[in-house]
């Protein structure tokens, strides 16, 4: 039998937490469900099997994010979830973040879990006792909480670093992870993924992307996430050399659809993918738009929907 969600967390949005839309960052979203996924953790027991001592860490494999409503300062926010599945060698939770005094939903997440070896970082089972105390926080899976686009169930097309280069779609220029980003373990944090997408120099044939750009009326407009996943292959570790390619797959009327790969560049070999519907959005009257007519065209023109 399915329980109710359970209360896992509660913040009200500070200052600090708003971006150059106007609203809570998506960061600050992804923080929200990550501080409940591991009070989730610790209530089906998982501090034993993966605390200090144990040779065994409880890390995020695999996340997806759709919002709904954006957040502004001072909004109160609730986090409630529950286990969606048990595995073998982990869990899958569900969160929604709520706003009560408004009566709406934030934001959906499904987070999978995984324990792993504390230093390889190789899969391990789940002990019988936190499998246990998992199945009985099982909850349904909404047909809200699902996503519109993003099909978690096809991951993006494989892509080789070499082929990544010769499409000529990198992201950042190539960079080296300091110690000061890693863990006292050496290991880049999961829960951070999206720096390694994000982080560094942009290359010059992608400096284009400003965080605010101008309608043809000088009305300022951005792009606000609607959808995004990530799926983690494996976590580099402090001296890595690291390097993130991404391009749009499809171009709609309002919202563009984009894959990222991060690869270690001397191993050649995948880090991490993600995937993000964007929307274009009005900043002064808070809602969205079709995309202007010139980053239509900018967008179409690097559209790679073979990689779709």
């Amino acid at each position: 039998m399915k329980t109710p969600l359970l209360d896992l967390h509660e913040a009200t949005v500070g200052p600090d937490e708003i971006d150059h839309l106007g609203h809570m960052n998506v960061r600050f979203y992804a923080e929200k469900a990550l501080y409940a996924s591991r009070v989730l953790a610790e209530r089906i027991g998982l501090p034993a099997a993966g605390g200090p001592g144990a040779g065994a860490v409880f890390e995020l494999r695999e996340s997806f994010t759709r919002h709904y409503r954006e957040q502004m300062k001072g909004a109160h926010l609730v986090v409630r979830g529950g286990v969606l599945d048990v595995r073998s060698d982990g869990v899958r939770f569900y969160h929604e973040l709520l706003n009560p005094a408004r009566e709406e939903r934030a934001a959906t997440f499904v987070h999978e879990m995984g324990l792993c070896d504390s230093v390889s970082r190789a899969p391990r089972p789940l002990p019988e006792s936190v499998a246990i105390e998992a199945s009985r926080c099982l909850v349904d899976w909404p047909e809200h909480g699902r996503p519109r686009t993003i099909d978690l169930d096809r991951e993006p097309r494989q892509l080789g670093l070499e082929e990544a280069r010769k499409r000529g779609i990198a992201m950042r220029e190539v960079r080296v992870l300091g110690a000061d980003e890693c863990t006292e373990d050496g290991f880049f944090p999961a829960v951070r993924y999206a720096e390694l997408v994000w982080g560094g120099t942009p290359v010059p044939a992608r400096d284009e992307w400003t965080p605010l750009q101008k309608l043809p009326d000088g009305t300022p407009f951005g792009w606000a996430i609607l959808e995004n996943r990530g799926i983690l292959r494996r976590l580099p570790r402090a001296g890595d050399c690291v390097q993130s390619f991404g391009v749009e797959v499809s171009v709609g009327r309002k919202t563009s659809y984009r894959h990222s790969w991060v690869f270690d560049v001397d191993r050649g070999d995948v880090l991490c993918m993600n995937s993000t519907v964007d929307i274009a959005f009005d900043i002064e009257r808070r809602r969205s738009i079709e995309i202007p007519e010139t980053s239509r065209t900018r967008l179409t023109a690097r559209c790679q929907p073979d990689l779709l």
